[in-house]
């Protein structure tokens, strides 16, 4: 049980960084170009994790189960750094509507 505060702390990392990142290539790029960017990060590391835990599945034992666990982990994150995102960028420019 002393692992899990690692793995929540991995998971709670990857969330933030993507939606600060998110957030901030956002006010850097042109709308267009920032939409298409934060779209393919968000998918680009939504499927390493994914890879990672199949790959996971080939090496087998304990090696095998801890990169599967950092898999889960990282994909766990995504999922809620992109949600994360969704939320922010709605009230950001719900804010920015009503000025």
């Amino acid at each position: 049980m002393e692992g899990y505060g690692f793995l929540l702390f991995l998971v709670l990392a990857i969330a933030i960084v993507l939606a600060l990142s998110g957030i901030g290539l956002k006010k850097i790029l042109p709308p267009e170009k920032a939409v298409q960017t934060i779209a393919m990060s968000f998918a680009s590391l939504l499927l390493a994790s994914i890879a990672v835990v199949i790959i996971s599945l080939f090496i087998g034992g304990w090696e095998g189960m801890g990169y599967g666990i950092l898999g889960i982990c990282a994909l766990i994150g995504t999922v809620v750094g992109s949600f994360m995102y969704a939320g922010l960028s709605y009230f950001i420019d719900r804010r920015k509507s009503k000025k």
